[in-house]
């Protein structure tokens, strides 16, 4: 299992790793706005990823690199891009700290 899990979540943030990149590649930068944090809202959704969904952040925000799923084990949320045909209403950030050795992202209650 523990195996499954490491491989489904290094699958996941590849794919999401080049998703994002794509949005910033110089052929289609100039129509990105930002992107929007979706979550995938059931029992197994997480207090982070509840926080974060419906988040929207400027494309080229640093912030966004640490909030591109997955941002733990088994995340199941994506980034979805916001065009300059789309409404876009930045957010502030939501408060994270690291975890692990893997560079994923938790909740901080305290901001830290």
């Amino acid at each position: 299992g523990r195996l499954r899990t490491v491989v489904r979540t290094n699958i996941t943030k590849a794919y999401s790793q080049a998703a994002f990149a794509s949005m910033r590649d110089p052929d289609v930068r100039e129509i990105m706005q930002g992107v929007l944090f979706s979550a995938i809202l059931d029992e197994s959704t997480t207090d982070a990823c509840i926080d974060l969904d419906g988040k929207e952040y400027k494309i080229d925000d640093p912030y966004v690199n640490k909030v591109t799923p997955p941002i733990f084990f088994n995340c199941r949320s994506t980034l979805v891009p916001i065009t300059i045909e789309d409404e876009f209403n930045e957010s502030e950030q939501v408060p994270i700290k690291p975890v692990g050795d893997f560079g994923f992202y938790e909740l901080d209650e305290k901001g830290e």
